[in-house]
């Protein structure tokens, strides 16, 4: 239980450092700081570790991200299907620059980090697509300081507690003397 608030502490220092940059970031930033924060948390405990690129490969997922607002202001019709493309595209794009490191979880990354794009851009996009040259690059901003902090609060809980992996979790001892060897729970049934 240690463990989990713990981690709830630093998931609660993220949005409080985003609290206190709202004058620099805006209402918005804030706004959405809750599940950006866990998205690049969420990153953190991705199986391969905790690592600078893991980061780098959040950010370059927000800018992917950010490449369907403006496809879909220049390009896409304003139709249910074009909201549809301005999703599919980012996940597209950065399913091509993962399927380069020919690792899973550069993908899941990226596409927390477009995800967060999302979320933060989402609705000013809908009501001015054409305020697209200005409000894009302030969103990016409002989506990358979220992001970082919650990938940073991550990163300290796996490098200082230790991230709790479905192996580590069946190795452990439950209690009642039995040895930590898994035992063939299979039985045969006569006939």
């Amino acid at each position: 239980m240690a463990r989990v608030w713990a981690l709830a502490g630093l998931l609660l220092a993220a949005p409080f450092l985003v609290f206190l940059m709202v004058g620099f970031l805006g209402s918005q930033a804030l706004l959405f700081a809750g599940p950006i924060t866990g998205a690049g948390a969420a990153a953190a405990f991705i199986p391969g570790g905790v690592a600078l690129s893991r980061g780098i490969w959040l950010g370059v997922g927000v800018i992917f991200g950010s490449l369907g607002f403006a496809l879909g202001a220049l390009t896409f019709p304003d139709t249910n299907f074009g909201l549809f493309l301005g999703a599919a595209v980012p996940v597209l794009i950065c399913a091509f620059a993962a399927m380069w490191t020919k690792k899973p979880e550069v993908l899941i990354t990226l596409v927390l980090g477009a995800g967060s794009m999302g979320a933060i851009y989402a609705q000013n996009f809908n009501i001015d697509p054409q305020a697209l040259n200005y409000a894009l690059p302030i969103a990016i901003g409002q989506a990358l300081v979220p992001i970082a902090f919650g990938y940073l609060a991550g990163a300290i809980f796996v490098t200082f507690m230790g991230a709790e992996t479905p192996q580590a979790a069946e190795e452990e001892d439950d209690g009642d003397g039995d040895s930590d060897t898994p035992q063939d729970e299979t039985q045969e049934v006569a006939v």
